[in-house]
């Protein structure tokens, strides 16, 4: 959660460093949550907001928390992330499988990104993507090696090996975005435009290409194409979630894949008020909408 002053407030559960306590460290792959006079807490969800102290003292204008990491863009447009480092989805150019290293307890800034002014930052399950002040994407982190039908999400054509530092994606270069979303094993990106792009898993339907194959690299959602102007979009993540959302300029949302069992192209959403900005949580049916008369409301599900 983000406040009006810029401070950053976590809670849920604490697996996998990713709400980052005063004092926490990782033993056997956990998370102890500990005081100085207090015993280790193994995995305890905390349903009290906690600032987050390492955060203090950074101005913070955007929050996204993917589903064992999480990323922070501050008012200077540099970038945090921790959690789990696995797959380089934390940016920090390492990716260890070991006690001591495999995870990232406090917020670190990606030093990669430095030059790069960013403007907007999304969190999938395993992948992050970062959006630059020039309208550039870069993504970093699982690019699906060896998973089957998971693979493309960072949108980097036939490479689709991990990256543990942020990569520009060339096949957006020239298109000018303006908003990313990274969901569980596919991403989404608007352009300024109004078109939306989608790539990595089809296995739901979740690319709205009307069908079950996967892209590689960013292909325009044709369905959206002349019949709406598209001002939002929302990549859902995790089990049985791979979903799509798209919030048009009259306020109507479009929903494809999971969400409706597997449906492959867009379709309106029926019922529910007007809205601006959406989220997609863990689960085909948590998407959380913001309507038209509260514009200032910023949210971030994981």
């Amino acid at each position: 959660m983000l406040s009006d002053t810029g401070d950053v407030y976590s809670c849920g559960s604490g697996w996998e460093h990713v709400l980052v306590p005063p004092g926490g460290r990782l033993v056997s792959r956990l998370v102890a949550f500990t005081d100085e006079d207090t015993p280790p807490e193994w995995d305890r969800a905390r349903g009290t907001p906690r600032v987050i102290p390492a955060l203090q003292g950074v101005k913070a204008i955007a929050v996204s928390a993917g589903a064992e990491h999480s990323l922070v863009l501050s008012e200077a447009g540099e970038v945090y992330s921790w959690g789990s480092s696995s797959e380089g989805k934390l940016g920090h150019g390492d990716c260890e499988y070991n006690d001591a290293t495999w995870c990232c307890h406090a917020p670190r800034v990606i030093r990669a990104l430095q030059g790069v002014r960013v403007v907007a930052v999304s969190a999938g399950q395993n992948h992050s993507l970062v959006l630059s002040e020039a309208g550039e994407v870069l993504s970093f982190g699982c690019g699906g090696s060896g998973r089957g039908e998971f693979y493309g999400m960072l949108g980097h054509g036939e490479d689709e090996h991990d990256h543990f530092t942020p990569r520009l994606i060339e096949a957006l270069r020239g298109v000018r975005i303006v908003a990313v979303s990274a969901g569980g094993t596919h991403s989404l990106c608007l352009s300024e435009a109004g078109t939306v792009y989608s790539f990595g898993s089809g296995y739901d339907g979740q690319l709205g290409h009307g069908d079950c194959h996967s892209q590689l690299t960013p292909r325009v959602i044709e369905g959206l194409q002349g019949v709406v102007r598209v001002v939002g979009i929302a990549a859902g993540q995790g089990d049985y979630a791979e979903t799509s959302f798209a919030v048009s300029e009259e306020g109507d949302v479009y929903g494809w894949g999971e969400w409706k069992g597997g449906e492959s192209r867009p379709c309106l959403v029926p019922g529910g008020e007007e809205s601006r900005q959406m989220q997609s949580g863990p689960y085909p049916t948590a998407c959380l909408m913001v309507p038209l008369q509260y514009p200032n409301l910023r949210l971030s599900t994981a």
